[in-house]
């Protein structure tokens, strides 16, 4: 059957109104198309054209424009697509070996997970975002997909780095990403893939699997925390238990020595002021009858700088010039901004170093 210039229009007319956008991909559906219908063994055109239509499938045709147009915009982004090669092998590469350098306690462990983090949350995921957004159908959900998506990585890298720092908004940045995976990605997941997928065994394993991280992330990241607290407070306790030992015997002198009595005084007010501080920190933190084994949060940053930077007999400047009667000179960027548990630390090893030195 050879078609008439009619029919090729026909058949060019039909390939527009099923979605066929783009001029080139046109033409060469057109010639493929004609080439079948033409070997077609019907002799009506209107049967020989319905045939093929069949073989190709009703929505074959949206899915080839779809498809064309992805690898259009991923070949127009070649620099793009090479950065985000580079970037996602950077950051796996480093990410890696930091976790690696960290659990051997090995040096370069903290440098080599920042950068890796930083290749992560600054370009890995947000040029995923951006070539999944260019090449993502606006007729469904899966902008907003990928747009929750990278939200949750970021929040959820960058806390992890956070906390492995020390660093303050750590658990916030942590759990907002857990949160927009749970009442974000998966609702959204369900509504535009789950009820559209022609394998819904393989949508609902995903879901679940994205619940089951989300509670692992949250159980590892509490039992990391009371695992981290139960640290500080043992090691706090036996810096408590050092200070208290010397403070008796510093009593003990001052008691049998009357020429270094009033030296000894000054000493113990001194030791007596920034223990004061010590207290006033972790009633802060837990409240009136509030001991070292029941403080709970020990990473908390916010509070202990708020008692610091108020005036008065806690304040930096107290604990500052209560040191330097003793000789001891504080840097205030070593001091400020600390974890409540490093700082409460530091404000015992600052007595027992202060008692050390009346002897």
């Amino acid at each position: 059957m050879e078609l008439s210039e009619e029919q090729i229009v026909f058949i060019r007319n039909d390939l527009q109104q099923r979605g066929i956008v783009d001029p080139d991909l046109g033409d060469d559906l057109l010639d493929h198309l004609c080439c079948m219908v033409e070997v077609r063994p019907e002799t009506s055109f209107d049967d020989a054209y319905r045939e093929v239509m069949k073989a190709f499938g009703e929505h074959e045709f949206v899915s080839i424009q779809r498809e064309t147009e992805q690898l259009i915009v991923l070949t127009k982004n070649k620099t793009m697509t090479t950065t985000l090669r580079i970037s996602g092998i950077g950051a796996a590469f480093f990410l890696l070996v930091g976790s690696l350098f960290k659990v051997m306690h090995w040096p370069g462990a903290g440098a080599s997970f920042i950068l890796g983090a930083f290749l992560l949350v600054v370009l890995f995921l947000p040029i995923t975002f951006i070539m999944r957004y260019k090449t993502a159908d606006t007729g469904n959900r899966s902008m907003l997909l990928n747009i929750i998506g990278a939200a949750c990585g970021i929040f959820l890298a960058g806390g992890i780095t956070f906390k492995m720092f020390h660093w303050p908004m750590a658990n916030i940045m942590y759990y907002t990403g857990i949160a927009l995976m749970l009442f974000g990605y998966v609702p959204v997941y369900v509504i535009s893939v789950y009820k559209n997928s022609l394998n819904k065994v393989n949508a609902f394993s995903t879901v679940i699997l994205i619940i089951a991280v989300s509670g692992i992330l949250f159980l590892a990241n509490n039992a990391n925390s009371e695992r981290v607290n139960q640290e500080y407070r043992n090691s706090l306790m036996t810096e408590q238990q050092q200070a208290l030992a010397l403070q008796q015997r510093v009593q003990q002198i001052a008691k049998q020595d009357s020429v270094r009595k009033t030296q000894m005084e000054q000493v113990l007010q001194n030791v007596a002021l920034i223990r004061s501080a010590e207290e006033k920190i972790v009633l802060a933190l837990e409240g009136p009858g509030a001991t070292i084994p029941s403080v709970g949060n020990m990473g908390n940053r916010s509070i202990p700088l708020e008692i610091l930077s108020k005036d008065g007999t806690t304040s930096f400047t107290a604990v500052t010039q209560a040191a330097a009667n003793s000789g001891i000179t504080l840097k205030e960027e070593e001091w400020m901004g600390l974890p409540s548990g490093i700082l409460l630390q530091k404000l015992a090893q600052l007595r027992t170093e202060m008692l050390l030195k009346s002897i």
